[in-house]
């Protein structure tokens, strides 16, 4: 009895010190957002989920910019950043915990992206190059890398059209993923009974 006991404990112990992989794939078309998530364990599938992002309430991107300027949809756009950094704000910390847990093992992101004018379609490219790099940067700076990150961005100057994909693979321990996840769970009560 003592043997089977001390067998199962060994046995938690290993499957909680293991590594778990999950690998995302996010794909933005025009009309279409998927993303799909695969979690992976000692190279076993233990989960595979597709996300259909796409909402019908939404407008479409190009929408949101029809009948505004060049600079009044870089203000838009500076808003909508802003706001999600307010968001995020709150999350930062726990944000902050899980990715130095995290080690990446593959990132592959290309955007094809055309504004339908040539001058526009430059900016825009290094706006989007700029935004590449600041995420990048961060997840350097916070995370564990064991690739390099393959980035790239391929402009479309005589078309309206975006499209983008990213590949990305990280690994967490399962014991670190557990907690990180315990510490969120703990956080959203409080949340709720400070806003009644």
């Amino acid at each position: 009895m003592v043997w089977i006991l001390l067998g199962v404990v060994i046995l938690m112990v290993i499957i909680l010190l293991s590594k778990i992989y999950i690998s995302c794939k996010y794909t933005y078309k025009k009309d279409d957002q998927t993303l799909v998530v695969s979690v992976y364990m000692y190279r076993i599938r233990l989960l595979t989920k597709d996300i259909e992002l796409t909402t019908s309430d939404r407008p479409e991107i190009w929408h949101l910019f029809k009948n505004k300027s060049f600079l009044e949809s870089l203000k838009y756009i500076y808003n909508g950043f802003q706001k999600a950094i307010d968001q995020s704000r709150e999350a930062n910390a726990m944000i902050i915990m899980l990715l130095r847990n995290l080690y990446f093992h593959r990132i592959d992101w290309s955007t094809h992206i055309g504004t339908g004018e040539a001058s526009t379609t430059g900016i825009t490219v290094g706006g989007v190059w700029t935004l590449k790099g600041v995420i990048t940067g961060l997840l350097y700076n916070k995370s564990s890398f064991k690739c390099e990150p393959d980035l790239k961005v391929i402009p479309h100057y005589q078309h309206k059209y975006i499209h983008s994909k990213l590949d990305c693979m990280v690994s967490i321990r399962l014991v670190k993923a557990i907690y990180a996840l315990i510490k969120v769970m703990r956080k959203v009560p409080l949340k709720e009974k400070a806003l009644i």
